[in-house]
C-alpha cells in the first residue's frame, strides 16, 4: 500500500539519515533479509558470483548457497572494504555486483568513513559495479556517514528493515532501488513469488512509525545498547575492538580462526554460546574473529556474567558450570 510504503521512506529518513528516500522506489518486503534476496535476483544471475566481505552477514551466505551464487571475500581494514582490493578485483571484469555494508559491518561492528564510501563509490562507477547495501543497522549509529543509497543512486539497491530496531518478530523490510529497470525487476520478482508483502507487519509498522512509538523503542534500545557497550568494554578491555558506536549492537574480538574456535568452546563449556566463528567467514584467513551480540541476554546481569566467563575464556581459562545464558 501507498501508506506503507511513505511510511516506510519517513522512517529510513529519520532512522538512517536517507533524506532523498523515494517512496515511489520503495519496496515493502517480508523483512530485510528477503530484501536481499530480492536484491541479489534483480542484479545477479544463478552461477555468479558476488562481491563481498571477506566476513560477512552469516544471512548473506545462507542466500547464496540456497539461490546459487558464489560469494567472493574482499580484505577489510578498520574502516571495513578496502577500495585498492575492490579495484583489483574488479578489474579482472568477473563481477558485476558488490554486497556490503558500511555502518556497524557484521560482524566486525565497523564504520566506513565518508572518504572511504566515496572511494568505494569510484571504484563502482569505474567498473560498473551494482552495489547491494545493508543498512539494517545505522539506526544504531547516529551520525554516520551518508548511504551508499544517497552517494550512487543509480546503482545503489538499499536494504533495511524493523526487526533490528522494533521488534525482532516485526517482519517488515524496505527495499529501495535504482529507478527503472531494476525496480520493474524487483516487483515482478515479488508478484511472482509471494504476489504481495504481508499487510500486517506493515500496517503494525506504519502504525508505529507514524504514531511515534517507533521512535520512543528505538531511543529506549540505543539506552539499554549503551550501557551494555560500555559494561562490554570494563569487562573485555583490550581483547575487544573498540566500537565505533557508543550504541552497537554487536562487538567484535579479533584473533585467528583457531584461536576463535578454541575461544568458543571455552567460552561454551562455562555456559556461553558465541556466534559461531566460521559462521560469517567467506574469505578464510583475511578477517577471523568473535562476534559477540549484547542484545541476546534479557538483562544486564545476565550480561555481565557471560562476558565474564568470555573474559575467562579469552585468558585461556576454562568457567565449567557457571551459567547458561
Amino acid at each position: 500500500m501507498e501508506a506503507h510504503r511513505r511510511a516506510g521512506a519517513a522512517w529510513l529518513e529519520r532512522s538512517a539519515g536517507l533524506v532523498s528516500a523515494d517512496w515511489s522506489r520503495l519496496v515493502v518486503c517480508a523483512g530485510a533479509q528477503q530484501g536481499l534476496a530480492l536484491a541479489f535476483g534483480a542484479v545477479a544471475r544463478w552461477g555468479e558470483t558476488v562481491l563481498c566481505e571477506a566476513s560477512t552477514f552469516y544471512g548473506v551466505k545462507a542466500l547464496a548457497e540456497h539461490m546459487g551464487y558464489g560469494l567472493k571475500g574482499l580484505p577489510l581494514d578498520a574502516q571495513g572494504l578496502r577500495p585498492d582490493a575492490l579495484d583489483e578485483a574488479a578489474a579482472t571484469g568477473a563481477y558485476k555486483v558488490l554486497m556490503v555494508q558500511p555502518t556497524l559491518q557484521n560482524p566486525t561492528g565497523r564504520i566506513m568513513s565518508a572518504g572511504r564510501r566515496a572511494q568505494i563509490v569510484a571504484v563502482a562507477r569505474k567498473h560498473d559495479l551494482m552495489i547491494i547495501e545493508d543498512d539494517i543497522y545505522a539506526v544504531y549509529a547516529p551520525g554516520a556517514p551518508p548511504a551508499f543509497a544517497l552517494l550512487a543512486p543509480e546503482r545503489t539497491l538499499h536494504v533495511s528493515g524493523v526487526s533490528k530496531s522494533l521488534a525482532p518478530g516485526l517482519r517488515t523490510g524496505f527495499l529501495i532501488t535504482p529507478p527503472g529497470e531494476v525496480l520493474e525487476r524487483v516487483l515482478r520478482a515479488v508478484r511472482a513469488l509471494a504476489y504481495a508483502p504481508p499487510g500486517f507487519g506493515a500496517l503494525i509498522a506504519t502504525q508505529w512509525i507514524e504514531d511515534g512509538t517507533a521512535d520512543a523503542i528505538v531511543a529506549e534500545s540505543v539506552a539499554e545498547l549503551t550501557a551494555r557497550v560500555a559494561l562490554a568494554r570494563a569487562i573485555l578491555g583490550a581483547a575487544m575492538e573498540t566500537p565505533m558506536s557508543a550504541s552497537a549492537p554487536h562487538v567484535w574480538l579479533p584473533m585467528s580462526e583457531l584461536e576463535a574456535e578454541r575461544l568458543a568452546g571455552r567460552a561454551l563449556r562455562g555456559g556461553v554460546e558465541v556466534t559461531p566463528p566460521s559462521a560469517p567467514v567467506v574469505a578464510p584467513g583475511l578477517t577471523t574473529g568473535v562476534r559477540l551480540s549484547l542484545g541476546a541476554t534479557p538483562d544486564r546481569q545476565t550480561l555481565e556474567r557471560g562476558l565474564r566467563i568470555v573474559a575467562a575464556a579469552v585468558a585461556d581459562v576454562d568457567e565449567r558450570s557457571r551459567a547458561v545464558i
